[in-house]
């Protein structure tokens, strides 16, 4: 059942987060259009509250889960890129649902009491709400436009909700990737031209984040790309993929689903 529901999401990450600021928005419409003394006013932020800890449940179990040692073939971006994994998505719709709770109990206790100004409580949790708020829109951001990594034939570019970087490979350096695990948070790089490199934004040049894909994949990936530079033009191709798996695994690609491929050996 978790397997179902995890390739919905990855499949489908705006869908879901779309679906998600729906209902935010219509449950903060409802409450704020109920009669004060009304049911209504309650069964909102409890049925909020329940959505909120099932998404934080799945989340949990998302992170237990391996990460694909995998790639999306983007052809579109003419990219191999990292699929988009349930957790982050599941963790964003946990906060526009809290962020949405939080912004509707404050309007409504401004409607309700009048201007509270004067409260220092008051003004915490206006703030607080606030703070919610614009975290919950730029995770939004961030699932909507993508993030995580593009490995393309100039480099490769990875992206976070405040900004991103892009490596060519000249920029980097075959014998600087050290020694990872699969389960590694992170990789770091060593550059043989650091001033290739462009950054946007808060983003790391020195390290990039591993939490959508196996780690030590994206190692040999990269050695392969930076030891092999003449197969960089099939990066983004199907049977560039294809003979990348070969070259890693010996293995065959059959139809991805949502990263996570199925091989023969």
């Amino acid at each position: 059942m978790f397997s179902a529901i995890f390739d919905g999401i990855g499949r489908y990450p705006r869908s879901m987060i779309g679906g998600v600021v729906l209902i935010a928005v219509g449950s903060a419409g409802v409450q704020l259009l109920a009669a004060p003394d009304s049911d209504t006013r309650y069964a909102i932020p409890a049925v909020l509250s329940l959505l909120v800890l099932a998404s934080s449940v799945l989340s949990l179990v998302a992170l237990a889960r391996p990460r694909p040692a995998a790639f999306v073939v983007d052809a579109r971006s003419a990219a191999f890129r990292t699929v988009s994994h349930p957790r982050q998505v599941l963790a964003t719709a946990a906060a526009v649902l809290i962020s949405t709770a939080q912004a509707t109990s404050r309007m409504a206790a401004h409607a309700r009491e009048g201007d509270p100004a004067w409260d220092p409580m008051s003004r915490t949790s206006d703030v607080l709400a606030a703070v919610l708020v614009v975290l919950a829109a730029l995770l939004v951001a961030a699932v909507w436009r993508g993030s995580g990594l593009w490995l393309r034939q100039d480099g490769l570019t990875e992206r976070n909700p405040l900004g991103s970087v892009t490596v060519p490979w000249d920029a980097l350096s075959p014998s600087a990737l050290p020694p990872t695990t699969p389960s590694a948070w992170s990789l770091r790089l060593g550059y043989a031209k650091p001033e290739l490199v462009r950054r946007r934004g808060l983003a790391s040049s020195r390290r990039i984040s591993t939490d959508t894909v196996n780690a030590l994949f994206l190692a040999h990936t990269l050695h392969y790309y930076l030891t092999h530079p003449e197969q960089r033009q099939a990066i983004g191709t199907e049977s560039g993929y294809a003979d990348l798996l070969r070259v890693l695994y010996g293995a065959t690609p059959r139809q991805p689903v949502d990263g996570y491929t199925r091989r023969t050996p």
